[in-house]
Formats: C-alpha cells, sequence, structure tokens
C-alpha cells in the first residue's frame, strides 16, 4: 500500500516539520502525529498493528484551509518510506525515512506556477468526497511522476519545490535548505555519517531564499556531544545571499565501535530589523555512527609481537653454545625486542 501524509500550517510547529522535511538528508529519520480523525478509517487497524512499515509515502503540504472562505493550496514535498506506526489513545504516530525529492507530473506543474493556479487544482482535488477533512490517505494522487528521479536531477526538483510554495505568502521570502552527507559515489545519496576515528567528514548544507532579499540573513547554530565528535572545519556561521552551499567539517575524537550520536544544525532567518524569525526556524537531525580505526591498533600489536619474538629469539640463540652465529646477529635481535615495543607505545591507540 502506499500513503499521503499531509501536513498543514495550522499551528507552528507544522509549519517547521515542512522546512524540517525539506531540509532532511536522504535516509534521515522524521514523526507526524495525527489525530484519528484525520486518517482514513480503513488505515486505523493496519496503523495500529505497524502493518504499513516500508509502505512508500508522498508527503504533501497543503494550507490549513478549514475555515470558511479560505482556499486549499497544496505543493508535494517529499518521498518518504514508513519505518513504523502505532496508536497510543486517539494518536497515530508515524515514524518515517526521507528519501528523494518528487517531480511534478505536467498538470501540477503548470498549477504551480502561481497561487490562484494552483487553488484551482487544489480546489478540485480536495472537493472530491472524503479529501476535505482527512490528512492520511490510502493512496498516492496523480500529482507526481511514478518514475525515480536521479541524484543530479536532485538539485533542480529541490527548486522546484520552494518556487511552488513561495507563491504561498506564509513561505514568499523564506530561506530553505537541502543537506548532503559525503558519500563515495557522486550518484549516490548516503545512507547514514559513519565517522570513525580522527577521520573528518564533511556535511554540505544548500541554502536557497524564495525570492530575493538584500536584508535577509540566516545565522546557523551547531549542537553535537563535543565528548565524541569536534566540529574542525566551517567556512560560515552566516548565510547572506540567496544560493549558497555551506561545508562543515567534524571529527571524531573517541567512541565505541558503532556508539550512536548526534548532529543538529539549527538555522534562523534574521529580518531586516536584525529580528530572528523562529517561526520559520529550521532544524536538520543528521544520525552519526562512531567507529573504532583499527589500523594502528593493529600496528601496535604486530610491533609488539615481533618484539616479544625477537626477545625469545635472542635467549634461544645465546643459551645454545652449539650455533655459531656472528655478534651482530646477537646485538640485532636485542636491538629488535628492545627498540620494537618502545615504538609501538608512541603509535596512538586512538586515532
Amino acid at each position: 500500500m502506499e500513503l499521503t501524509l499531509f501536513s498543514s500550517d495550522s499551528n507552528g510547529q507544522y509549519k517547521k516539520d515542512i522546512y524540517n522535511v525539506i531540509a532532511a538528508p536522504y535516509n534521515s529519520e522524521y514523526r507526524f502525529r495525527y489525530t484519528t480523525q484525520y486518517i482514513e478509517p480503513s488505515l486505523y487497524s493496519q496503523l495500529k498493528e505497524n502493518a504499513l512499515a516500508n509502505s512508500k509515502a508522498l508527503i504533501i503540504f497543503r494550507r490549513n484551509s478549514d475555515k470558511p472562505g479560505v482556499s486549499p493550496f497544496m505543493v508535494p514535498i517529499r518521498w518518504a518510506t514508513i519505518k513504523k506506526t502505532y496508536l497510543i489513545n486517539e494518536i497515530c504516530i508515524i515514524d518515517f525515512v526521507v528519501n528523494d525529492y518528487p517531480e511534478f507530473n505536467q498538470a501540477f506543474k503548470e498549477a504551480s506556477v502561481s497561487e490562484t493556479e494552483n487553488q484551482k487544482f487544489s480546489k478540485a482535488f480536495f472537493d472530491e468526497e472524503g479529501r476535505c477533512n482527512k490528512y492520511v490517505l490510502s493512496y498516492i494522487p496523480n500529482i507526481v511522476s511514478r518514475a525515480k528521479c536521479d541524484y543530479e536531477r536532485q538539485e533542480a526538483l529541490w527548486i522546484s519545490i520552494i518556487q511552488a510554495l513561495k507563491n504561498y505568502s506564509a513561505f514568499s521570502n523564506t530561506s530553505f535548505y537541502r543537506t548532503l552527507l559525503p558519500t563515495k559515489s557522486k550518484n549516490k545519496f548516503a545512507k547514514s555519517l559513519i565517522i570513525k576515528e580522527s577521520q573528518y567528514k564533511e556535511i554540505e548544507i544548500w541554502h536557497y531564499c524564495s525570492e530575493e532579499s538584500k536584508s535577509k540573513i540566516s545565522e546557523l547554530e551547531i549542537q553535537c556531544d563535543t565528548n565524541y565528535i569536534n566540529p574542525v572545519f566551517g567556512n560560515k556561521d552566516r548565510i547572506e545571499c540567496r544560493y549558497d552551499r555551506i561545508n562543515y567539517g567534524f571529527q571524531a575524537i573517541k567512541g565505541k565501535n558503532n556508539l550512536k550520536s548526534q548532529i543538529v544544525f539549527r538555522i534562523i532567518n534574521i529580518d531586516e530589523k536584525h529580528t530572528p524569525d523562529y517561526s520559520s526556524e529550521t532544524k536538520i537531525c543528521i544520525p552519526v555512527t562512531l567507529r573504532k580505526k583499527w589500523s594502528k591498533r593493529i600496528i601496535r600489536t604486530l610491533l609488539s609481537v615481533v618484539g616479544s619474538a625477537a626477545v625469545l629469539a635472542f635467549s634461544a640463540l645465546i643459551s645454545i653454545d652449539t650455533i655459531n652465529f656472528p655478534n651482530w646477529v646477537f646485538v640485532i635481535a636485542l636491538l629488535i625486542g628492545t627498540i620494537a615495543p618502545a615504538i609501538s607505545w608512541f603509535i596512538s591507540s586512538e586515532e
């Protein structure tokens, strides 16, 4: 089964959900909550029993148009994969994994060029029975392309979503973000951020403002557990242009193998009066796996073994009178046995 998950701007947190989901790196986890009155009744038991795990979902922003005289407006923003669902009293919690950006089909592409066209299209969609007051549907509407979009096209799709959202006043002149984690392949998204001891990895954040603005800037705050992760590189903590890319580097200090941690980017827009706009705050949570790097430990072990073997050989040779080795053989064995363990202690066990 496939699902549609709507998120509106009926309160501040729901609006922030839109910023966060758009900015989240591929394969990161996020959570939506719905009261059961907004879910198709046919889905109750399946959501309660977690029967829809691994189902594909489309996340769509929709204007909170429950009030009389408010026209509907919607924009699909992200594909997702359902991870887990459960019900607590009258609240359904849906955990999902964020996937790639959707591509609009031709009909919605034409409707996304202005607020008026979007309202006409959205009104026709929501006027159909059962859609007006439901935020979790048991199908995906025919407003996006079904073909999987390639890696190279994702940047253009990200911008097309922002351009469609900006036609709604709540998202006009607003900053949006996109997060890329390092990967060995240029054509694939990294599924997680894995950092080995002493190694540092860069996280790339892309910024795009929905309108040209000379006065709007954004400030970025980094939060992480500095006992295990150290921010070692960052070329900007303020974003001052419409379209930009920012790189931040992080180094693993120490940690048990496969230790789980997290890096959080908190980005706040600053208006022309130098006032923080917390209503459009974007929070990007990146799960991190810290791993030990075994190469130096292996070298230390080998040096210790070689040193011990050399000492044993030296002891054995000098105890056997019938073997006539040159004196330099004994000297070399003794030196190796003495120096090899000492060298091993100059090599840090934590890289």
